[in-house]
């Protein structure tokens, strides 16, 4: 019998507290650039906060001053920054999934 798994959530919350190579499979359906807001999924900081921290992303960064936004994978302002966050999300897939894993 073998020991399975399902980890459910944001992957980029999720995926760090998983050991490297240790993962046997993902599966993922990333969304198209500005196709769906998901009604059910909590927004996300993504960037460099100028400020060093979440709150003055949300409270008071000028714009211009940083990189981050926040949002909802596939709701980025522009299709560049989309597939800069897919990016990031598939290394941090990589980083887990053992070499033999699909």
């Amino acid at each position: 019998m073998t020991d399975t798994r399902l980890i459910q959530g944001d992957c980029l919350s999720v995926l760090p507290t998983l050991p490297t190579a240790s993962v046997h499979m993902v599966v993922t359906s990333p969304p198209y650039w500005a196709q769906r807001v998901y009604a059910d999924v909590k927004p996300s900081l993504w960037g460099n906060c100028a400020g060093g921290s979440e709150r003055h992303c949300l409270t008071n960064c000028p714009n211009g001053m940083c990189d981050a936004w926040r949002g909802v994978l596939g709701n980025e302002p522009t299709p560049e920054l989309w597939a800069a966050n897919l990016v990031k999300v598939f290394r941090a897939v990589r980083r887990v999934l053992r070499d033999d894993g699909v």
